[in-house]
């Protein structure tokens, strides 16, 4: 202990000012600057999480909403006085002309159906003697009858009993071709 109070006094004016100035102004700024780094980092990360999460929940129920639309358009479709006359409609009598007048005249009527909803680009119904009724904003590629009941996911169309089957563009790429 003496000697270090002895070498104390010996040491120059500069050496003391200079040792003071890293022990009292430097090392507890070197401490201020590390605490407040980590201090702000944790509190940047919490608000990025709360951000994410907010945006996740956001972007959850758009998709909701959206599946929501969707449901209600197939239901709106099946309950359609035009949906329903062409399901019941036997075609299996039809000569090739009116067959071809009644596919016309259904598709104008899908159309219709379609046009409201501006998220679906086109909407397939296929009656149970392989009459294809297509529409769409633009073409796409129509599955043929035969492929479609040889498909694993027609009998889970069918196992639904009525209830609406959506495909999502590369959910089947086999069948859907993408």
């Amino acid at each position: 202990p003496r000697t270090i109070s002895k070498r104390w006094r010996m040491m120059s004016l500069r050496f003391k000012l200079l040792s003071g100035f890293f022990v009292l102004i430097m090392i507890p700024l070197f401490l201020l600057g590390t605490v407040a780094f980590f201090v702000s980092q944790h509190m940047i990360e919490k608000k990025y999480s709360q951000l994410n999460e907010v945006t996740l929940k956001s972007i959850t129920q758009n998709i909701d909403n959206v599946t929501n639309e969707i449901n209600q358009l197939s239901n709106a479709a099946i309950v359609n006085p035009t949906v329903q006359k062409i399901l019941s409609m036997n075609t299996s009598n039809m000569t090739n002309a009116e067959l071809a007048l009644h596919k016309i005249d259904t598709e104008k009527a899908l159309k219709r159906i379609l046009y409201t909803y501006p998220f679906v680009y086109s909407v397939t119904l296929y009656d149970h003697n392989g009459v294809v009724y297509n529409v769409g904003r633009h073409d796409s590629r129509l599955i043929p009858y035969q492929q479609l009941i040889h498909h694993p996911v027609f009998s889970k169309v069918r196992s639904l009993d009525g209830k609406p089957k959506w495909l999502g563009p590369y959910q089947y790429p086999k069948l859907t071709g993408n």
